[in-house]
Order: structure tokens, then sequence, then C-alpha cells
């Protein structure tokens, strides 16, 4: 049945021979015999040339009968869904793409462009989305756009439009974790940003679904979008923000205020929204909700700051003292917080750019190793080592703001050594690393 709908229109017959012709079709099938006639080449004529000239062909389709869509468009719908294992190039994927094309712009469109949304939405949701391979995905995805675009853009597709993005978010995600850097995400986010370059009104639509999803595939295209936009246009700057204002709620009640590590991959995804941060978003929003959750959840939280705070490309001085003092409480309370507290004080200090804030970094650390500050001195060997490899993290510190802050922090590391020498205990070694590390950093510092 479907071979003989897809006769009817030289378009659809060109997309079904394609998919025959991929499966190797036998030498006097009369599929194999309508396309030679078709491309005016002879019925012996190799498969590869046949593929070729039906491909090109196929690109500029000729136009569908009047009334073909309305009667068989679930038939169609059902032809292209069946050409997603067959298809392995791309050339063939354009020619059935070019056929998509055509069926959605037809005046007669409309039961197609509803038969395939339909579709798409239940092939590409929930557990059917996780049989596909990346390159299904990514047609799905290519069609998925395609219909978005032929979407009425007054806003009485609103629920088609909520249920087709939520299916990409399946989509992205998939492919987003198959290689964030691999070519079928990347090429993912290529057909998102031309959909949203047609169809810009749609980018709140978008940053509400990656929200509502939590997928980190549709997290990083939409932050793609909008960050190029941003870049390329004045008021791509409304667009950063509308973006920013949907997803960072989510990356500050749900991601940092998780009770379990946040996977790497989406930590990843949020990387251009915290690089593009304004120094009131940092303020106002992800350094509180940073400093809440690690109150609550200590081990989850620390270890996603330590990541966030590396992306962020902001001035973090104001807020080194009282983040600082935090991550040390933690540090000396839990064992377990200790690796990632150091990770992120050495984040912390990265992001100082203030030589004053620099230096109360470090006079911190030192009274309370040397037992200066209001509690007296630490007497657990433990806690002290912990503090000592705090010191050390510290001498990330950029040259800029390294110079007093280092030689107060070399100075230190010599006297209170000679203390903790004497009792052999692992501060001490400590002690002599850190010392090693921030003598390095002065001597790499021309101001000191």
């Amino acid at each position: 049945m479907h071979w003989e709908i897809a006769l009817c229109t030289a378009a659809a017959a060109a997309a079904a021979a394609a998919v025959k012709l991929v499966l190797a079709p036998k030498a006097k099938s009369p599929t194999r015999s309508w396309c030679c006639s078709y491309l005016g080449r002879s019925p012996d004529s190799p498969k590869s040339q046949l593929t070729s000239s039906l491909m090109h062909r196929c690109l500029v389709p000729p136009p569908l009968p009047t009334g073909f869509l309305a009667e068989h468009a679930p038939a169609l719908v059902s032809l292209l869904l069946d050409t997603l294992p067959a298809t392995s190039q791309r050339g063939e994927e354009r020619a059935i793409n070019s056929l998509v094309r055509a069926a959605l712009a037809a005046p007669d469109g409309d039961e197609f462009l509803k038969a395939l949304a339909a579709a798409l939405v239940k092939h590409s949701s929930g557990s059917s989305s996780t049989l596909l391979g990346p390159r299904a995905a990514f047609t799905l995805l290519e069609w998925n756009c395609c219909v978005l675009e032929a979407l009425p853009a007054d806003g009485s597709s609103s629920k088609a439009t909520a249920k087709l993005l939520e299916a990409q978010a399946s989509l992205l995600n998939l492919l987003y974790r198959s290689g964030p850097d691999g070519r079928a995400f990347q090429s993912s986010c290529r057909a998102v940003m031309r959909l949203l370059r047609v169809r810009p009104q749609l980018l709140p639509e978008y940053a509400a679904a990656a929200a509502a999803s939590g997928s980190a595939g549709m997290v990083r295209a939409v932050l793609a979008a909008a960050l190029q936009r941003h870049s390329q246009q004045q008021q791509g700057e409304q667009d950063r923000q509308a973006v920013a204002a949907a997803l960072l709620p989510v990356l500050c009640d749900q991601v940092l205020a998780s009770r379990t590590k946040p996977p790497a991959h989406l930590l990843a995804a949020y990387q251009p929204l915290l690089s593009a941060l304004t120094p009131e978003e940092l303020s106002d929003k992800l350094l509180p909700a940073a400093n809440k959750a690690m109150r609550r959840t200590p081990e989850p939280a620390i270890a996603a700051l330590a990541d966030m705070l590396q992306q962020v490309q902001l001035d973090l001085s104001s807020a080194a003292p009282e983040l600082a003092t935090l991550l040390v409480q933690q540090l000396r309370a839990k064992e377990g917080v200790r690796p990632s507290a150091e990770a992120a004080l050495a984040a912390l200090a990265a992001g100082v750019q203030d030589p004053a804030a620099g230096l109360q970094l470090v006079q911190q650390l030192s009274k309370l190793l040397g037992g200066s500050s209001a509690e007296g001195k630490v007497k657990v060997a433990g806690e002290r080592a912990a503090l000592a490899a705090a010191l050390t993290a510290l001498s990330s510190l950029p040259e800029g703001a390294a110079g007093e802050a280092s030689s107060a922090a070399a100075t230190f590391c010599s006297i209170f050594y000679k203390e903790e020498r004497e009792s052999r205990c692992m501060c001490g070694r400590q002690l002599l690393i850190s010392g090693a590390c921030w003598a390095a950093l002065q001597d790499d510092d021309p101001s000191v």
C-alpha cells in the first residue's frame, strides 16, 4: 500500500525509491524500473549512480497533486518513519527532508502536518526515544523543526508547540549524551538555531521547555542559540536575559540543591550561561543559592560549585571572603567534602582580581592555623592538615592579585612549618607543599 501511494507523486515516489534502493532491491523490481524511467537512465545502471541521481532530483521535488495529502497523510507519514532505519547517507536524508518540506508547504498540507506532529511526539518521547540511534534522532529533530516552522505563528497552536518541544527535549538529550562535541549534537544545535532565526518568537518557549524538562541537551542548544544572537545583534541581550531568567532558577534550585552530585554532562550544559552571568545574577541568585545549598547538602553542592566557579568570568573578590569562610567550615567538619572544597577554593581564588581580597583570604586561614583566631589553635591534626591544603588551594590566585598574599602565605608556611615538623604529622608535610606553591608564585610575579 505504501508503494502505491508513494508512486502517486514524483516526490513521494523518489523518496520511496531511495529507500528501496538502499535496501538492495531486486534487479527487475517495479520500483527500480520506475526509478530508471524517472531519471532517464538504463535499468542496468549501478545502484550508486541511480541513488546519487535520485537524490539530486529529489532536492527540488515537483508539486504534489491537490487532495493527495489530505487523503493519504497517515500512510505517507508511516512511509517516512519507515525510512529511518534505511537511510545511511546525508544525501538520502536531504531528499526525504525535501519531501517533508514540500508536503508541509502544500495548500492542503494541514492533515499531513497533524499526522506528522503526532507521530513525532509518539516516536520521540519517553521510552521510544531511548531506542533511537543518533542518526535517526537527528532526522526526527529536523522534521520536528520543520513542523514547528510550519505551525501558525498566531498562538493558536501553543499546545502542539509545547508537545513538539517536549519531544525535542528528549531527542536533544539523547544526542547530547552521545557526545556534546559530536557531529550529531552540533548539527542538532545548528538546526535549532536555524529555526530560531526564522521563528525568533519561539525562543521563550524553548527556554521554558528546557527549564521544565531539565534536558541537558536542550539547555545547551537553547543557550547556544541565545548567545549566538547576543553576539550578533543588540536585541540579543533581551534573548540572553529571557533565557537566563528561565534557566538560572533551575540551576540554583535543582542542580545546586540536588541531594546527589549532579552529573558532569549536566553541569557542562550550563557552561555558556555561567560564562555570561552578569554581576547582579551572580550576587543576587547564584551565590545565595550556593550558600543555602552548602548548608543543606554540602557534599553535592560543593562539588557542583567547584565546577561552576571555574566557568564564571566575573570578579569574585567581593564574594570571596564569605564564600571561603563557609567552604572552610565544611572542609573542617566533613572529611568527605575536603577534595571538593579544596577544588572550590582553588576556583574561587582564581576568580579574585582584587589584591586586598586575596590577602584577606590568606590571613583568614593563617589565623585559623596559627591559633590566633577567636577559637584558638585547632587541635585535631586532620583538620590542621585540611586547612594547610586549603591554603595551598588559594595559591591559584592570579598574578595581579597575589602580590602581598603570596608573601604573607610563604612567610606563614615557613614559620608554622617549624612547629608542625616536630610533631611529624601530615600538616607539616602539607605546609611544606603549600610553602613551595606560594614561593613559586612569588617567583612568577614581578611585583613581588
